[in-house]
């Protein structure tokens, strides 16, 4: 736990040191660069019993290695799985069959997208990049496949933004080729091109969130059909859905009493509302979550905006000094959740060694 702590406190002390962006624009530039780096190599430096699903995901890879290039056509015992990660697996292993480097390049390609996508968006990068770290760090060590999709999904972001739908639309497939569930990622795009103020969403979001707890069985049910290779993933503790809810759900109350407290300028009140209303997609999942740990997987396509709205709150607030104590409450809060969240033999780290990596 150690490790991570460590990375967590340089985080939080960078945040500080730059938290006025302006003065430090220079430095902060390259010091994040090098914590997003450090974050890629640690979680690609580790050894196989680091994460859940990190052994099965060595093994994974040991079998595909082996395949001939005739075997990828033919009915195999990876077809049932997303074809775009079992190509990737057997392109890599043509130039390496460590699957400690394969690790290695793929946590350092996930974590650059998330730097890139923070760096871009965010307008407190050390903040947003520590909220990710307390909030999604762990899943990046366990779920491979979902992570390389989301890394993909982060950078087209940008095409969102830009108003891009085919390169969008692109780079979706990509990540859907790894892992289904990035399809629904589509619904950021969706959302981009409709959502105004976000009021009439909030509203109807208000009035659904019961009607999807009472109805989430059999709603649950009918969609698993779709997704029914996901159906045997484990079912999470109750109080784990919980308190991941009301976080969404306190958030999202917040930052609508924000937006009337603390108003601003039309253009960052359209990107703000935008954000909410991602989370509030995220909260609208939150109830199917106790029936399948899948569908946290899902959610996490829209909470990991988290990272961006929670800077906007923050920065709404004109009063430094109340700023200050929102900002340090929220940091101890999401440390605690964090340490929570590290407390299992499954992330007890350990480096895999340099003779591993350079094997």
């Amino acid at each position: 736990m150690t490790i991570y702590l460590v990375l967590v406190g340089a985080l939080v002390a960078e945040s500080a040191f730059f938290f006025d962006s302006e003065r430090f624009k220079k430095g902060q530039k390259f010091i994040f660069i090098v914590m997003v780096l450090l974050l890629g190599f640690i979680a690609g430096a580790r050894s196989l019993d680091v994460g859940h699903d990190t052994l099965t995901y060595y093994g994974i890879f040991k079998d595909i290695s082996k395949y001939e290039f005739g075997t990828l056509f033919a009915p195999n015992k990876y077809s049932e799985m997303e074809q775009g990660y079992v190509w990737f697996c057997w392109l890599f292993s043509r130039i390496s069959n460590n699957f400690s480097h394969f690790l290695l390049i793929t946590s350092l390609f996930e974590y650059s997208a998330v730097g890139y996508w923070v760096w871009k968006n965010s307008k407190r990068p050390f903040l947003s990049l520590t909220i990710f770290t307390c909030m999604f760090y762990t899943f990046f060590l366990t779920g491979i496949r979902q992570s390389i999709a989301l890394a993909i999904l982060l950078l087209a972001y940008e095409n969102v933004k830009k108003k891009q739908l085919i390169r969008f639309a692109i780079k979706v497939l990509i990540a859907f080729m790894f892992h289904q569930t990035a399809l629904i990622f589509l619904v950021v795009y969706i959302l981009s091109v409709v959502i105004k103020t976000g009021r009439k969403f909030f509203i109807g979001s208000l009035i659904a969130l019961p009607v999807l707890y009472l109805t989430r069985n059999n709603i649950f049910f009918f969609l698993i059909d779709f997704f029914e290779r996901y159906s045997d993933y484990e079912i999470l503790e109750h109080g784990e859905a919980t308190t991941y809810t009301l976080l969404l759900l306190f958030i999202a109350f917040v930052s609508v009493i924000f937006k009337g407290l603390f108003p601003s300028n039309e253009d960052q009140d359209k990107e703000y509302n935008y954000f909410t209303c991602l989370i509030i997609v995220a909260l609208l999942i939150m109830p199917f979550v106790g029936l399948n740990g899948a569908i946290m997987r899902v959610a996490m396509y829209f909470s990991i905006f988290l990272c961006l709205l929670m800077v906007q709150l923050y920065d709404r607030i004109n009063e430094p000094g109340f700023k200050f104590i929102v900002v340090g409450l929220t940091i101890v809060l999401l440390i605690a959740l964090f340490t929570n969240e590290l407390n299992g033999s499954a992330y007890l780290y350990e480096f895999i060694g340099w003779d591993k990596i350079f094997a």
